[in-house]
């Protein structure tokens, strides 16, 4: 009863590995391998699926009599040494068709040692045997686990340990691995089944009763599910995170274009509303609102521009990132609704709108300015006129002293000469001081009603004189021409020392020929004036009386008054030529200013638009940063420049800078984003580099690759041959055919093997989690385990899927009417993930698809006839026709002999 139990187990575990093969070429369950070989043709269709050859032998496809039957078992048992299966004892063509149990089990162990162990087509390698990989697999699954210990294939595995370990070593959350403990046999092994159908849907087939009855190469077959469950489900997790991948990158794209779109929408309303705050133009007509509102024009300028510039360069950034991050992953340019060239438009508008305020300003204050210098010009010429009517009001009020006619006529003159004084002063200097008051009015000075009074009070005191003057005029009538000329020097003088050369450079410069004109106009005037007396001379020494010295006095006095002149004009000449001298040294300190200021911005700005050129690789761009990064101490060292010769225009007083628009502030802002976006823009492009080289590849997987590397190394050459790499490979839950591994060999290796960093480079090209747009729908008809589907269901991608991004799959993935599964096809195409996408530029390689439908090969991933999804068509059969094929070429040149012309072997 013992023994009837073991093989009816063995049968079982035996029946499914048979189905499972099977059911791949004929889609259909085997429920019992003994019962299903009787009639030849399960077990012709069994080799041909695991040899991938095709058995010549003539058969009798729908057999009706023994003998039929039994010729079809001869061709299945010739087909099987033909495989190269190998057995002791071969069971008849009537033990198969009979079922005789021992002999048809132990067909089907001969057919699983000979598929599953390490061997090349030459038979080599036998050393390499499947329970001794799988043993390998195993032990490096559960290194590093407590009471765990792998030596057999029974007693190690009886207590659940080693399941469990197994499962928690892949899926952690699956095995409570504290709650376990040996001597709960059943109950370790229970919770390993319930946890294998959980994690890659291995139905529990066996009780824990029958699995402690498992003899040795059930053991193995049993475990073997775990292997092949466990690296079907890695791949399966390879999809899914290849899927989370472009969720992830697809969420972030669009948080950062929204927060684009807001921070610039918030960017160009504040661009707005400063553009209209400036915009406005009103004046309160006083020097002191002129100096407050420049004042609160400068604090503008430190405080709500320079957050606007701030604002402008982190939306640059924040573009330039997306950008970025869109041209690496290749996904669609991000275009939005205001670019770049509409916020350095508008940037541009603010600039202007801003030079003009800081212009009208300026001419503000210099009107002020130049009202209070009219104020005290016409303040001083009224002081000047009230004392002089104060000085004939005494005169007038003194009687004069008549003894004799020769004094009465001297009186009279002297009167005379009053009277022309007083009409005078009317034209040469009551005229200027109205059209001072009419010039202060028309330009509504602040303190317009101190200078009415003013005017007022020289009229009433003018008026006053003319009224004395009147009532004395027929006493004297005295008049000198001399004196008139005196007085016209000094009136003359008095207008010199109030001129006004201007505010600035431009000015000085252009009253230059006006001060030459008015020289020569006080030349002509002063000889125009001498001519009135020019014989007075003559006219003395007609006068017996005139004493000498009284004659030299008036000559000198005539002397003295045209040197004063002279003199005045030299003086006026050389104020105006230190005034001038001034205004140039104000502008030359403008100029070294903007010299030191400007090649900064500009190499600021040349070389952001260097660094965040489109088209350039990571690498390129991290360079030119880290370039920049070094030369910042150089670029840098004009800044205690800057500041110094800022300093010296605000010592200097000088408010209105020319040759330039860029303040300290703004120079100092610049640098500040400039250190600041290399640091970001370094730290982004590191980050981007290093997951890069890796393509999502984790550490612990790449430390696992290179350990297991090292132990298939048998003879520590540094190289794995062919067999190793199988060997190794299967250890990592990679099980490669032999023509894949030479195919893998070629392209990675070289003659004499693959080294370790060959190796990795393999491992991480195989594992990295691509994501373009073939790789993704591969993802999916991976995940959706059918070829042709272009649905999947909600189970099958929940199993390996985030729950955060499978609720983005659900708010985003239509569901079809017919089926109620997610259509991945049209997801996958929409504009935000792969619509616009072609296959990245690393993956250049194009390979040989198949056509199901219409049996048809193709390169394309969709067919041009039926519009249905292709499969991998590798390894192809090629025509012998075909000279180009690789394949023949490869082989032509490494044996010279073509494919055709070689002896038909076993796989």
């Amino acid at each position: 009863m013992a023994a009837q139990a073991a093989v009816a187990l063995q049968k079982k575990i035996f029946s499914r590995w048979v189905s499972q093969k099977i059911s791949r070429v004929t889609g259909k369950a085997i429920d019992d391998c003994v019962k299903a070989m009787t009639d030849g043709l399960t077990l012709i269709a069994l080799l041909e699926a695991l040899s991938e050859k095709k058995c010549t032998a003539r058969l009798v496809k729908a057999p009706k009599m023994r003998p039929q039957v039994l010729e079809n078992a001869t061709a299945a048992i010739a087909f099987a040494k033909e495989c190269g299966v190998q057995l002791r004892l071969w069971p008849s063509n009537s033990d198969l068709v009979d079922g005789v149990e021992q002999q048809v089990l132990g067909l089907i162990w001969g057919i699983m040692q000979r598929f599953m162990k390490f061997t090349d087509e030459e038979g080599h390698g036998a050393d390499l045997n499947a329970k001794d990989a799988l043993m390998t697999w195993c032990q490096n699954t559960t290194r590093g686990y407590p009471d765990v210990h792998l030596d057999n294939w029974k007693t190690s595995w009886h207590d659940g340990m080693a399941l469990c370990a197994i499962i928690h070593k892949y899926r952690p959350s699956l095995i409570n691995w504290e709650s376990l403990e040996r001597t709960n046999k059943k109950v370790n092994i229970q919770a390993a089944m319930h946890a294998a159908h959980k994690y890659f849907m291995l139905e529990q087939y066996i009780t824990p009763d029958e699995f402690l009855k498992l003899d040795d190469n059930s053991m193995v077959v049993y475990v073997s599910e775990y292997y092949y469950g466990i690296s079907e489900q890695r791949k399966l997790d390879l999809a899914g995170r290849r899927i989370s991948k472009v969720i992830k990158l697809t969420k972030d794209n669009d948080a950062l274009r929204a927060t684009y779109e807001a921070r610039s929408e918030e960017l160009l309303q504040r661009i707005s509303q400063a553009g209209s705050a400036l915009s406005d133009y009103t004046i309160d007509n006083t020097m002191e609102g002129a100096k407050t509102r420049l004042n609160k024009f400068y604090d503008y300028k430190m405080a709500e521009k320079s957050d606007i510039m701030i604002a402008q360069l982190d939306l640059e950034a924040l573009f330039n990132t997306i950008a970025t991050i869109l041209t690496h992953n290749h996904r669609p340019e991000f275009v939005p609704h205001h670019k770049l060239c509409d916020i350095a438009n508008a940037m541009a508008g603010l600039e202007e709108v801003e030079q003009k305020k800081k212009v009208a300003l300026h001419a503000e204050l210099n009107r002020q300015l130049k009202l209070q210098k009219l104020n005290e010009h016409h303040e001083k010429r009224t002081n000047k006129i009230e004392a002089w009517i104060s000085a004939k009001q005494e005169y007038l009020s003194t009687p004069p002293p008549v003894t004799s006619a020769s004094t009465a006529q001297l009186q009279l003159r002297l009167l005379k000469a009053f009277d022309q004084e007083l009409a005078q002063i009317g034209t040469t200097h009551v005229t200027p001081l109205v059209k001072l008051g009419k010039e202060l009015a028309a330009g509504k000075y602040q303190n317009l009603k101190d200078v009415t009074i003013r005017e007022q009070r020289v009229e009433q005191g003018l008026q006053d004189l003319k009224l004395t003057s009147a009532a004395l005029l027929p006493v004297l009538n005295d008049l000198c021409a001399i004196y008139d000329y005196q007085q016209w020097v000094k009136d003359t003088l008095a207008g010199m020392e109030d001129l006004l050369f201007g505010f600035t450079l431009e000015e000085v410069l252009a009253f230059e020929k006006s001060l030459s004109d008015l020289s020569s106009t006080y030349t002509k005037d002063s000889k125009a004036k001498m001519s009135a007396f020019k014989d007075y001379e003559a006219h003395m020494d007609s006068v017996p009386t005139l004493d000498p010295d009284y004659k030299a006095g008036v000559i000198g006095l005539v002397e003295s008054i045209t040197n004063e002149l002279e003199g005045g004009i030299q003086s006026t000449k050389a104020i105006y030529e230190a005034e001038l001298e001034l205004q140039k040294q104000k502008d030359r300190k403008c100029k070294a200013f903007a010299d030191l200021v400007e090649p900064l911005v500009a190499m600021i700005t040349a070389n952001k638009a260097k660094i965040t050129a489109p088209g350039l690789t990571f690498e390129t761009q991290l360079a030119l940063v880290e370039e920049r990064i070094a030369a910042l101490d150089d670029d840098g060292a004009s800044l205690p420049e800057i500041a110094a010769a800022f300093t010296e225009l605000e010592e200097s007083g000088i408010t209105n800078i020319t040759h330039t628009s860029v303040t300290l502030r703004d120079a100092e802002l610049m640098w500040q984003q400039w250190q600041s976006f290399l640091t970001k823009k370094k730290a982004m492009l590191m980050e981007e580099i290093a997951r890069s080289a890796t393509f999502g590849v984790t550490p612990a997987q790449i430390e696992e690759i290179q350990s297991t590397f090292t132990q298939f190394d048998r003879n520590q050459s540094g190289m794995l041959d062919m067999k190793e790499l199988r060997a190794c490979l299967y250890s990592l839950g990679e099980e490669k055919t032999s023509k894949e591994i030479e195919q893998i060999m070629t392209e990675y290796g070289s003659a004499d093997g693959m080294s370790l960093d060959n190796f990795k480079q393999f491992m991480i090209s195989h594992l990295a989690v691509s994501d373009t747009r073939d790789d993704i729908l591969a993802s999916f008809r991976q995940i959706s385990r059918s070829d042709v589907s272009t649905t999947v269901k909600h189970d099958y991608l929940e199993a390996v899927i985030p729950p955060q991004d499978m609720q983005y799959i659900k708010e985003t993935a239509k569901l079809t009417a017919k089926s109620g599964e997610y259509d991945y096809v049209e997801w996958t195409n929409t504009p935000t993930n792969f619509a616009l996408v072609t296959n990245s530029p690393r993956q250049p390689k194009m390979f040989l698809m198949f056509c199901d439908a219409c049996q048809k090969y193709t390169l394309k991933r969709i067919c041009d006839l039926c519009h249905a999804p292709t499969r991998s068509a590798h390894p192809a059969r090629f025509s012998p026709e075909d000279k180009f094929s690789k394949a023949r070429v490869t082989i032509k040149r490494r044996y010279g002999i073509l494919p055709t012309q070689l002896p038909q072997q076993a796989i």
